[in-house]
C-alpha cells in the first residue's frame, strides 16, 4: 500500500479535511447521499417510509445523526488523533477514516434503537448495522476521496505570474528546479516531457518570491531552488552546495541564506521521511 501511494506521489496529510470548510462540505454531503440513498432506493427491509411523515422523518433522522457524527469528529476529535498518531505516515488516514466508520455506525445504531424503543440493543443487529453503513458509505466516501485529489492536484500546479498581466507559466510543482535572476527578468527552469527547458519571465526575482512557499526556497540573491530538485548537497554553515536532478546543475547557498537553508532542509528531510 505504501508503495503504491508513492508511486501515485500522494501525501498522506492531503487525504484529510485539513480546512473548516472542506469539514462542513464532507457533512452536507454525507447527510444529502445517505438521504437520497434511503428515500429514493429504500434499500433495506425496516428502513421503508412509505411516504409518509414519520418514515421520512425516520429516514432524515439517519442522514442527520451520520452528518452530525462527521462534523463531531472532525472538529473535535481530529486533534486528538493527530496527537496519539503524529507523523505523515502512509496508513493514518485508512484509520482515522475507519475510526469515524465506526462512530458513525455507533451513531446509527442508537438511532435506530430510539425508533424501536431500544429493542435492538444486540451485537447481531449491531452487525446489521455495519454491513448497511458500509454498503452506503462507500459512495460518499468515493466522493471524497476524488474530492481531496483533485484540490490536490490544483495545488501541485504552480503559476508563476509576470509582470505583464497576460504573460504566465503553469508548472508542477515537482517538475520545477529553480529561478535565476536576470536583471529584470527571470529565467525559470524546469522539466517538460523529460526534457530540460527554461522561460523568460518580465520580473523580479523578488516578485517571483512572493508568489512561492515551501518547497520553494530562496538560496541566494540570484536563486529560488526547488527543494524537491535537490540530489545532493555538500558545506556546511558557511555556505551549501546544491546539485540538481535533470543536469549538472549547481547551485550555491550564500552565507546569507546558510541558516534559514539548513533549517528548511532538516524540516524537508523530516516530511519526506515521514511520508
Amino acid at each position: 500500500m505504501k508503495k503504491m501511494i508513492n508511486n501515485i506521489n500522494i501525501n498522506p496529510n492531503s487525504l484529510f479535511l485539513n480546512t473548516r470548510d472542506f469539514k462542513w462540505k464532507a457533512a452536507i454531503v454525507c447527510t444529502i447521499v445517505v438521504f437520497l440513498i434511503l428515500f429514493l432506493l429504500q434499500p433495506f427491509n425496516g428502513i421503508v417510509h412509505g411516504f409518509t411523515l414519520s418514515g421520512i422523518l425516520r429516514i432524515l433522522s439517519y442522514a442527520l445523526v451520520v452528518g452530525l457524527t462527521v462534523l463531531l469528529t472532525e472538529f473535535c476529535l481530529i486533534k486528538g488523533f493527530k496527537k496519539i498518531f503524529p507523523g505523515n505516515r502512509f496508513y493514518l488516514p485508512l484509520i482515522w477514516y475507519s475510526l469515524t466508520l465506526v462512530l458513525v455506525t455507533t451513531a446509527v445504531f442508537i438511532m435506530k434503537n430510539a425508533w424501536s424503543d431500544f429493542a435492538y440493543m444486540n451485537w447481531y443487529e449491531y452487525g446489521i448495522v455495519v454491513k448497511r453503513t458500509l454498503s452506503i458509505a462507500i459512495f460518499p466516501l468515493i466522493l471524497l476521496f476524488v474530492f481531496l485529489l483533485n484540490q490536490k492536484k490544483k495545488s501541485d500546479v504552480l503559476n508563476l505570474q509576470a509582470d505583464q498581466k497576460n504573460e504566465f507559466l503553469s508548472v508542477n510543482q515537482d517538475q520545477l528546479l529553480y529561478l535565476q535572476s536576470q536583471d529584470n527578468y527571470t529565467e525559470v527552469h524546469y522539466i517538460k516531457n523529460d526534457e530540460l527547458r527554461k522561460k523568460l519571465l518580465r520580473g523580479s526575482l523578488s516578485s517571483f518570491e512572493k508568489q512561492l512557499a515551501y518547497p520553494l526556497f530562496r538560496c541566494h540573491r540570484s536563486y529560488i531552488v526547488n527543494l524537491l530538485a535537490i540530489e545532493s548537497l555538500k558545506g556546511n554553515s558557511q555556505g551549501y552546495q546544491l546539485n540538481l536532478r535533470h543536469g549538472e546543475t549547481s547551485i550555491k547557498v550564500s552565507r546569507k541564506y546558510a541558516s534559514d537553508f539548513r533549517r528548511n532542509w532538516t524540516s524537508h528531510c523530516d516530511k519526506l521521511r515521514e511520508s
